[in-house]
């Protein structure tokens, strides 16, 4: 039995394991074995979403896993989300139902608001987001943290070095005997929040999960903090100009 991640508890009373699998950008095939690799690997949080267009092959996934005994649909947690032209109050039953049949599921776990306008809280050392965090623990709000990895598949602008690329996290990761990739998930989960990373090689996703072994000391969570410049991976700025914005505010 591989080692599982522990739990946050959200404001319902409800469990959420701290770390998942993000399903975006799967190509056919692809996440389907993604999905049963992660279950095989310890994973009990797979995050997913109906415009990702994925849904039938992460649920056929799941299917496959729980009639092997793997794993029982009540030890999965699973998000799916409401895409943006859903969001008049007459389509959202019929979309979310469409979600559970694509999932073959008589429910999900957690059903959010793909983007109310902004994008939920992509957090990773570039935009650690503390401020944003700092304000949601206040709330009794759990941050889930999308592309906590920067998104490597993304070139940055004006030749800016990629995160898994920075020497100061390779000295870190050399200094705790992991891989940079599991160096900046663990600092994303010490802020506070759930990542869920993506990843459809079967080695990266078994070294993804295995960042609760050790733990970062506090003069290398300032260190890596050091790091952030504000970069925003997916920065929407083709609507900066809307009043509904919301990159503007400080978070």
């Amino acid at each position: 039995m591989p080692p599982l991640a522990p739990t946050v508890k959200l404001n319902n009373g409800r469990d959420i394991p701290a770390l998942g699998l993000g399903t975006w950008q799967a190509t056919p095939g692809e996440v389907r074995e993604a999905v049963k690799h992660a279950i095989d690997a310890g994973y009990r949080h797979i995050d997913t979403a109906a415009v990702y267009r994925n849904e039938s092959e992460v649920g056929e996934a799941l299917q496959e896993k729980f009639k092997e005994g793997a794993v029982k649909r009540e030890e999965v947690f699973v998000t799916s989300k409401l895409w943006n032209t859903c969001h008049r109050p007459e389509l959202v039953v019929p979309t979310c139902k469409k979600t559970l049949a694509d999932l073959k599921l008589d429910y999900v776990d957690l059903y959010l608001v793909h983007w109310p306008f902004a994008y939920k809280i992509e957090c990773h050392p570039y935009l650690n987001q503390k401020k944003l965090i700092e304000f949601c623990k206040q709330r009794d709000i759990v941050v889930t943290a999308y592309s906590p990895l920067a998104n490597p598949s993304i070139t940055m602008p004006a030749g800016g070095l990629p995160l898994l690329q920075n020497p100061k996290l390779k000295l870190l990761a050399a200094k705790y005997k992991k891989t940079v990739a599991q160096v900046v998930l663990r600092y994303v989960f010490q802020l506070g929040t759930v990542p869920i990373p993506k990843s459809f090689t079967k080695k990266r996703i078994e070294e993804n999960i295995r960042i609760f072994d050790f733990e970062l000391s506090n003069d290398d969570v300032t260190d890596i903090s050091k790091l952030n410049k504000n970069y925003r991976v997916f920065p929407h700025a083709q609507a900066k100009h809307s009043k509904y914005y919301p990159f503007h505010d400080e978070f």
